[in-house]
C-alpha cells in the first residue's frame, strides 16, 4: 500500500505511459489489489484491475460457499452488490476521456457463473475483477485523481459489499435456501423423468416420442405445479420452482 501510494506521487504530471509503473499487487488492510493491465491513454479501453479477499477478512461461513449451487448464489449476491456500489463512486475523479469510470461486469435476471467474481472453494478466496479509467488531463497523468479512486472510492465498495457484515443475514439466508430448493426440485424432476424414460423405453418401443410427449404432459398436469417464489433485490428477481401435492 505504501509502495503504490509513492509510486502515485513519483508520476503525477507525467506523459500517461508512466502509469505502466503501476503494474503489480499491493496489500491493503482488507484486501490485496493487483493492477493486472494499465491502458494506453486515457481514451482507451479502462485498466484492468483485481481484488482478492481471504475468508479472514470477508467473514463468510464456509457452508455458503463449499457446495456449488450455494457458491454460485453468493457469488451473484457479491457481484450484484459490488457493481452497485462501485457504479456509486464511478466518474468521482475527474479527468478526461474515460478518466475516473469504475465498472464491473454487469449482471442480468439470470444466476450465472461468471469470471467477474469467484471464489475459490478451498480457500475461500474471493477473487473480483473490475475496470478502471486511470485519470489524466489530455495525456497527462492525474496521479492524486487516481489515488482517491485507489485509496477512497474502491476499498468503501469493497467494504460496502464484498464483507459478510454488508450483507443482512437474514437475506443472505433467503438466496441460501433458494439455492437450496432449486438443488432439489431440479433431483426431483431428474428422478421423474429418468424413471419414465427407461419405462417408456421398454415399453412403447418405435412410439417412444409420442408415449414421451404423454407423460410429459401428465408431469405438468397433474404431478407437479410450479408456483413463482420472488425475492425482490436490487436488479434481480429470482424464480424458484416448489413442489405441489398432487391435485
Amino acid at each position: 500500500m505504501q509502495n503504490l501510494d509513492r509510486l502515485l506521487h513519483q508520476n503525477d504530471h507525467k506523459p500517461y505511459p508512466a502509469y505502466k509503473a503501476l503494474k503489480g499487487r499491493y496489500s491493503f488492510p482488507i484486501y490485496t489489489l493487483t493492477i493486472d493491465h494499465v491502458q494506453g491513454d486515457p481514451f482507451a479501453a479502462p485498466s484492468s484491475l483485481s481484488i482478492r479477499v481471504g475468508k479472514e477478512k470477508h467473514g463468510f461461513p464456509a457452508e455458503y460457499y463449499a457446495e456449488p449451487h450455494r457458491r454460485l448464489m453468493l457469488q451473484d449476491l457479491l457481484l450484484r452488490g459490488f457493481e452497485r456500489e462501485l457504479s456509486k463512486c464511478s466518474h468521482m475523479a475527474k479527468g478526461s476521456g474515460k478518466s475516473g469510470t469504475l465498472s464491473v461486469s454487469r449482471c442480468g435476471q439470470a444466476v450465472l457463473e461468471r469470471s467477474a467474481l469467484t471464489i475459490d472453494p478451498s480457500t475461500g478466496t474471493v477473487t473480483v475483477r473490475f475496470s478502471a479509467g486511470f485519470p489524466a488531463a489530455g495525456r497527462t497523468t492525474l496521479a492524486m485523481e487516481l489515488k482517491k479512486m485507489l485509496f477512497d472510492l474502491v476499498p468503501a465498495a469493497v467494504e460496502r459489499s464484498l464483507l459478510s457484515r454488508a450483507v443482512p443475514k437474514e437475506r443472505l439466508e433467503k438466496w441460501i435456501a433458494l439455492s437450496d430448493d432449486q438443488k432439489a426440485n431440479r433431483q426431483i424432476c431428474l428422478r421423474f423423468c429418468s424413471v419414465h424414460l427407461r419405462r417408456i423405453i421398454l415399453t412403447e418401443g418405435p412410439h417412444f416420442r409420442t408415449a414421451w410427449n404423454d407423460y410429459i404432459s401428465l408431469w405438468k398436469k397433474r404431478v407437479f405445479r410450479l408456483s413463482s417464489t420472488v425475492i425482490r433485490s436490487p436488479g434481480i428477481l429470482l424464480w424458484s420452482e416448489s413442489r405441489s401435492s398432487t391435485q
